[in-house]
C-alpha cells in the first residue's frame, strides 16, 4: 500500500541555499525541487541521527569509565612516586651523614704519619667496621621518623 503524502511547506530565506537546490535539480538526477528537498532533509536526517545517536552516548559513557581508570592510574602512579621520592631522600640523608663520618675520621687522624699513606693506597675506600650495621640503624631511625 502506497503512504499517502504529508505535505510540509518550507520557506527557504537563503537565496544561496535556494540557487544551490536549482542547481542540483537542473543536473537532472531530480525530477523537480521538491524531489531535492525531500533527499536534502532525508540526508540531513540521516546525518543529524548519527550525530546524536545513543552510541554516541555509550561511547560517552565508556569514555568516562576510561577517564576514572586513567584518574585511579595517576593516583596510584602519585603514591607511588611520593614513596620513591621519600626513598631516595632517605638514601640522600644516609650518604651525607657516611660522607660526613669519613670526613671527620681522616681530619682527626690527619695529624699521624700513617694516615697520609692511608689516603694514597686507597685503604680508606673499604667500609669502616660496623658501617653497614650503622647504615641499617640510621635507615631505620629516618623511616620511624616518617
Amino acid at each position: 500500500m502506497k503512504q499517502k503524502p504529508i505535505e510540509q511547506t518550507i520557506r527557504i530565506r537563503n537565496a544561496n541555499v535556494a540557487e544551490r537546490i536549482r542547481k542540483l535539480k537542473d543536473k537532472g538526477r531530480y525530477k523537480n525541487q521538491n524531489e531535492v528537498i525531500v533527499a536534502c532533509v532525508a540526508k540531513g536526517l540521516e546525518s543529524l541521527e548519527r550525530h546524536f545517536s545513543i552510541s554516541d552516548i555509550v561511547t560517552l559513557k565508556e569514555i568516562g569509565k576510561d577517564l576514572t581508570r586513567f584518574n585511579d592510574l595517576l593516583t596510584k602512579l602519585k603514591w607511588a612516586s611520593e614513596i620513591n621520592f621519600a626513598d631516595i631522600f632517605l638514601n640522600i640523608q644516609i650518604i651525607q651523614k657516611v660522607v660526613s663520618r669519613i670526613y671527620s675520621v681522616m681530619e682527626i687522624n690527619k695529624e699521624t704519619a700513617c694516615i697520609s699513606s692511608f689516603e694514597q693506597t686507597g685503604d680508606f675506600d673499604a667500609l669502616p667496621k660496623g658501617l653497614e650495621q650503622w647504615l641499617e640503624d640510621e635507615r631505620e631511625k629516618l623511616r620511624a621518623a616518617r
